[in-house]
């Protein structure tokens, strides 16, 4: 790949990385899925209730349960991107608020891998601590209604 290749790529990524963080942001279910391929991988790693691999249905699920706690969704905001090959990183913070008032603010790292010009796997890490504090109660009661497995706590 020549250094013109490379900062294309670069910039596309980031491009394709911006739009999938304010469709997340806003629960923009649309938005999310025009920007990841068919077989992505959404990786919550650590011990909250939302962590493990979700792929597919699973995703949009998850994502569903989330918009119930945080119905206007979380403002991101991103603070840096480094784009290399078909990887990106991106720190970024993000501010919400749930159904009951509380705040949800959360400090994030993307890990971001590419395919195709597509998203096809994203490890987000986040303050897991804050998702049990303030998801985990309604989580737990939301998979119960739904006959699914509670995820570890």
């Amino acid at each position: 790949m020549t250094g013109n290749d490379s900062e294309n790529s670069a910039r596309a990524h980031k491009a394709a990385a911006t739009r999938l963080f304010e469709a997340m942001g806003s629960l923009d279910g649309p938005g999310i899925a025009a920007e990841i391929t068919d077989d992505f991988v959404l990786k919550l790693p650590g011990s909250c209730v939302l962590s493990g691999e979700w792929t597919g249905p699973e995703i949009a699920e998850i994502y569903g349960f989330v918009s119930q706690v945080l119905p206007n969704g979380v403002r991101l905001e991103l603070h840096s991107m480094t784009a290399e090959e078909d990887r990106l990183v991106c720190h970024a913070s993000g501010t919400g608020e749930t159904v009951d008032g509380e705040s949800y603010n959360q400090d994030y790292l993307y890990l971001l891998n590419f395919r195709g010009g597509k998203i096809s796997r994203l490890v987000e890490y986040m303050d897991t601590k804050l998702v049990d504090d303030r998801l985990g109660k309604r989580y737990r009661v939301w998979a119960a209604s739904k006959d699914q497995d509670v995820l570890p706590a």
